[in-house]
């Protein structure tokens, strides 16, 4: 029931996707200027290279050794880190239009969630790495509203880690499910400051994550889903 859609989002395009945003992310953490970024976060010779302005330019786009540097995990650290970098880099992998392991969507997703006990009962909690002083409680794992309701990036990226999941594990119905949470959350995602320079890229990515299943690739969107459709569209 899987099928490979060959469309706009293609190899090229997600690695834009994931350096653009990867880039954004830091700087908005950092809260300096691209050149200071670069000295601070880099080192010098990045700098010097005046490489972080071809990535702004998207000339080209960092890769993992860059977001390794940022993190803090180069074998000759600079002088500061965003910690959660090279997990924001590496967590790209599903937005890629191929098959996801199961263990990687596993990996992620034990990242970001827990089972928690309150008042006797189970619940789920979402605490992603990079907004660790946020929390999201669920009844069921697979409850998109109270991510929805966040109205960021990180709801949107929690729903998007379900949908990858239920790829993975086979579930399609349950994929159907999801991707409509995912169009109900991409809104407010692209709505952020730092994605929103992504946002067409972005937009194309969740068109190709819904259509990687054949049920949910001919499923009608509803009313509301539409609307956003419609917006992307102008």
């Amino acid at each position: 029931m899987l099928v490979q859609f060959t469309g706009v989002f293609k190899n090229k395009e997600w690695r834009q996707l994931r350096g653009s945003l990867s880039l954004n992310y830091w700087l908005n953490v950092a809260g300096v200027s691209p050149y200071r970024f670069a000295n601070d976060y880099l080192g010098d010779v990045v700098a010097n290279s005046k490489l972080i302005y071809k990535w702004m330019d998207n000339k080209t786009w960092p890769t993992r050794n860059a977001a390794l540097k940022v993190a803090g995990l180069w074998k000759t650290p600079a002088c500061k880190q965003i910690p959660e970098a090279l997990w924001f880099f590496d967590a790209f992998i599903l937005f890629k239009n191929q098959p996801c392991p199961k263990h990687r969507v596993k990996a992620l997703l034990e990242s970001c969630y827990r089972q928690v006990e309150i008042h006797d009962k189970v619940k789920f909690q979402w605490q992603f790495p990079t907004s660790p002083n946020t929390i999201t409680l669920v009844d069921e794992i697979h409850d998109t509203e109270a991510l929805i309701q966040r109205n960021d990036f990180w709801g949107f990226f929690g729903i998007v880690t379900l949908v990858r999941d239920a790829e993975a594990r086979r579930d399609y119905r349950a994929h159907v499910a999801l991707c409509k949470g995912m169009y109900r959350a991409l809104p407010a995602a692209v709505d952020v400051p730092w994605v929103t320079p992504s946002a067409s890229l972005l937009r194309a990515c969740v068109d190709e994550l819904r259509r990687r299943v054949l049920l949910s690739a001919i499923t009608a969107l509803t009313e509301e889903e539409l609307s956003v459709e419609a917006k992307r569209l102008k």
